[in-house]
């Protein structure tokens, strides 16, 4: 083959194909271990590659500081999409310290190539003033250009512009055939949008149903305020939605995962009022909250107490949290052994409802850390076998880096007896 040749460009694109599984079958290791190889002998698209697999955690476990690494090498040999994935980790603070004036250069940089999603994002930084001085006519101007390319966030961002009058003259009508346009591209933005003019009747006849449905699909594909507003419509039984208490439940969940604070901080008003019932779930979540300082200010005592008493109650995902609090050290002092023992308890309380929502995640990830403490020998003898047993467990039920780590272990020869 080309690729053991040497050839760089063959190493990088089969490397894909094995990352992608495109016309091989899925192989993250030979994968990275191809696209390594080629980044090592100077191929810049493999060093793009690399990157964008530690940034997202494909293939690999996700390391957002080597990620940035592998951008600035990239963008510093003239790869324009390095350019815009490095200008985003500045805007967003991933891997560095947020620096809104070098994305809106690494933006400008990019757009200056027409990478047109570069240039949506620094008509943004023009229309909010970030690392630039806010301009709303050259923001409107991007927008445009990006539009007329077939951009459809610019699209989307160019309807808000002839909405609310923003560096354009208000145009409603101009507004709703921007958000058409978008919504049948799929984005949830403008199917949202679309969704308030025609509960609004603004630019359209006001149709309740119409608006409904554009609420359903845009939840479909996780946009948060979707699934925020979709929430709000089941707990409360308006707009012609039959009061779902439980529905609601899991969409303020959902749209928490995708980002909503609005959705965070009705379920911490939730949570709280469960908790003072004994609920162990929402005793576990609210520590998360505590924990990470979302939506109050963070209290580790707080969080560590509130664990606790949902670990007594046979909480899987609270006992998944103070494992890793006494395997990581920090809050609680390293102890290897209870870090063990608090997986395997994990394991064993939600074993029997694994595949039921909402118990998965928590469990699947203890299952996952129980393998890595037998693959090392943390907290319990080393055993290759119990190690890649544990790995498969959470891998089949979704788990990816454990994938990940089953591969390895089943590299190196643990649990022959369960392969597939």
């Amino acid at each position: 083959m080309a690729a053991s040749a040497g050839n760089t460009t063959s190493m990088c694109n089969l490397g894909v194909s094995y990352a992608n599984g495109s016309g091989v079958v899925k192989d993250t290791q030979k994968a990275v271990s191809l696209l390594q190889r080629a980044a090592d002998l100077g191929s810049v698209a493999a060093i793009f590659q690399l990157a964008s697999l530690y940034y997202s955690g494909d293939c690999v476990e996700r390391d957002v500081c080597k990620a940035v690494s592998l951008f600035q090498k990239a963008a510093d040999t003239g790869v324009v999409r390095a350019m815009y994935c490095l200008g985003k980790c500045y805007r967003d603070g991933a891997g560095v310290v947020t620096d809104h004036s070098k994305a809106a250069l690494l933006f400008k940089k990019a757009a200056d190539f027409r990478d047109y999603e570069a240039m949506n994002c620094l008509a943004l930084c023009y229309q909010e003033g970030l690392g630039v001085e806010k301009d709303f006519n050259r923001a409107a101007s991007l927008f445009q250009e990006a539009a007329d390319s077939g951009n459809t966030a610019a699209t989307t961002n160019l309807g808000f512009c002839h909405k609310y009058g923003i560096g354009v003259p208000v145009d409603v009508n101009r507004a709703v055939t921007l958000f058409q346009a978008s919504a049948a591209a799929g984005d949830g933005l403008a199917m949202t949008s679309l969704g308030d003019c025609y509960r609004e009747g603004l630019g359209v006849e006001k149709d309740i149903r119409k608006a409904l449905s554009l609420f359903q699909q845009c939840a479909g594909s996780h946009h948060p305020r979707a699934l925020y507003d979709l929430a709000v419509c089941y707990e409360r039984g308006k707009e012609g939605f039959e009061k779902d208490i439980h529905q609601a439940l899991s969409l303020y969940h959902k749209a928490v995962d995708a980002g909503s604070t609005d959705a965070m901080l009705c379920i911490m008003k939730k949570a709280r009022r469960a908790s003072d019932y004994g609920n162990s779930a929402a005793m576990a979540g609210l520590a998360m909250c505590y924990m990470t300082g979302s939506g109050v200010q963070p209290n580790h005592e707080q969080a560590l107490s509130l664990l606790q008493r949902a670990a007594a109650s046979g909480c899987p995902l609270a006992m998944n949290m103070l494992g890793s609090m006494y395997q990581d050290g920090g809050i609680l002092p390293v102890d290897e052994h209870k870090a063990a023992l608090m997986f395997q308890r994990a394991v064993d309380a939600g074993t029997v409802a694994l595949y039921q929502e909402g118990s998965d995640k928590g469990n699947t990830e203890a299952m996952n850390r129980l393998g890595r403490c037998y693959e090392e020998g943390i907290g319990v003898p080393r055993d290759p076998n119990m190690a890649a047993t544990f790995y498969l467990m959470a891998a089949e039920a979704g788990n990816e880096k454990a994938n990940i780590r089953l591969q390895v272990a089943l590299s190196r020869g643990g649990a022959h007896a369960h392969g597939h």
